[in-house]
């Protein structure tokens, strides 16, 4: 990992030396695109969920509950993946890496960061609210890819045996204050990798354009590539956005290998690819099937 970090650095300072006019335009697209389009509504929500979560988070609210701890255990774990989805991946990581041997087991957190890293809901229906695709094909930008993941999550989930299980609600008199720092150290984390990970996908500039350069561009980083491909609809565009979305970006995946190094990051790439391609096949499927155009 560490020399796979390195050698994309490299690469990175390359292109910063020679193309320096047009790795600054890149940045100012990127930057500003997160900074505006997508950060004015993420970072209240990762804030609250970091609040939530330090408090004690669902585990201190069914703590007196008269339930089962397996029930204790499936509602909490459940109620960590929704906030995640809607706060997004890194914090997602950053909650369930919280959780890690204390509420949740190793191949449980796996498990769910290997479906679950994907880019946050708000970011998504954001792009989809302000785009001219037709509703069926907004539907099924975020039906197909999420379905899959549910379905997976749930089929591995089932093998997995929770035996440490721990409902004492964690004590911080410093809640708010945590919560802030994480905050600023997630955002800074996205933003740096949104940068590194866009220079390191310019080289593709130079011998591809149009869409399919926006998909390559995508599954490096996601920002920017999504949002150009929803500005125009087509079946083409529409299959390239499903698969950014189904795969995540090597970006992401980074950042949660970064906020939770216990983690496989393998494992999360072997079942990102395993998600894209049924995503691919079901979305041919339903294309062909309702006769899309």
């Amino acid at each position: 990992m560490k020399k796979a970090i390195s050698l994309i650095i490299f690469i990175a300072i390359c292109l910063l030396l020679i193309f320096s006019k047009q790795i600054s335009q890149i940045t100012t697209d990127v930057i500003v695109n997160f900074y505006i389009k997508v950060l004015p509504l993420l970072a209240p929500t990762i804030l609250l969920n970091y609040i939530f979560i330090y408090s004690g988070g669902i585990s201190n609210i069914i703590y007196d509950v008269k339930l089962k701890d397996a029930t204790k255990h499936k509602i909490n774990k459940y109620s960590l993946i929704v906030l995640g989805l809607i706060s997004g991946t890194p914090s997602l990581a950053s909650m369930i890496n919280e959780e890690l041997d204390k509420s949740l087991t190793k191949k449980e957190v796996q498990n769910i960061l290997n479906c679950f890293t994907v880019p946050s809901l708000p970011f998504l229906i954001a792009l989809i609210n302000s785009c001219s695709f037709n509703n069926i094909s907004k539907i099924l930008v975020i039906a197909i890819p999420f379905s899959i993941q549910f379905i997976l999550f749930f089929i591995n989930d089932q093998k997995i045996k929770s035996d440490h299980i721990s409902f004492n609600a964690p004590k911080n008199e410093n809640i708010i204050s945590k919560a802030i720092l994480s905050t600023a150290r997630t955002i800074v984390l996205m933003s740096g990798s949104i940068i590194l990970f866009s220079l390191v996908s310019y080289p593709f500039e130079l011998f591809l354009k149009g869409n399919v350069l926006m998909l390559i561009k995508g599954l490096m980083e996601f920002s920017y590539p999504l949002s150009y491909l929803f500005s125009t609809y087509s079946i083409e565009n529409l299959s390239f956005i499903i698969a950014i979305i189904s795969f995540s970006s090597v970006s992401l995946l980074v950042q949660v290998k970064l906020i939770a190094p216990k983690v496989s990051f393998k494992e999360i790439l072997k079942k990102r690819l395993i998600i894209t391609a049924l995503s691919l096949l079901l979305t041919t499927f339903v294309i062909f099937f309702l006769n899309i155009r």
